[in-house]
């Protein structure tokens, strides 16, 4: 078994890391103390541009169809800055729980609308 990440995988990882590097800093997280909502909208906006709140939503549903392997590598990149924003949740696990609720048929056309949010952010 090969265990080594691709090319492509590097390269994802690379471009959000170097991302959230140059973003999460200190400052930037002591203004969120100060904001109603407790995020950094721009920041989000970020991530929500690099895919990374849909990266575990199949393709036909939106996302980028990525595996948890792939999301392994994400979640240690947002560790190393101790990122306060709710990807690991958003990504980890609402996600994938709204792509398992459209795939058993439950619900209706709202949960592909909430899961359409979710991902948009």
């Amino acid at each position: 078994m090969d265990f080594t990440f691709s090319d492509e995988q590097l390269e994802y990882l690379d471009a959000v890391d170097t991302m959230l590097k140059g973003e999460v800093t200190p400052e930037r997280i002591r203004s969120r103390w100060e904001s109603d909502k407790g995020i950094d909208a721009a920041l989000m906006t970020q991530i929500q541009e690099l895919g990374l709140l849909g990266m575990l939503v199949p393709e036909s549903l939106g996302g980028l169809g990525l595996t948890p392997v792939d999301f392994i590598q994400i979640a240690q990149a947002c560790g190393r800055v101790a990122l306060p924003e709710p990807l690991a949740e958003t990504a980890l696990v609402v996600a994938p729980l709204l792509v398992d609720v459209i795939d058993q048929g439950l619900g209706n056309g709202d949960i592909q609308a909430v899961l359409n949010g979710v991902i948009s952010g």
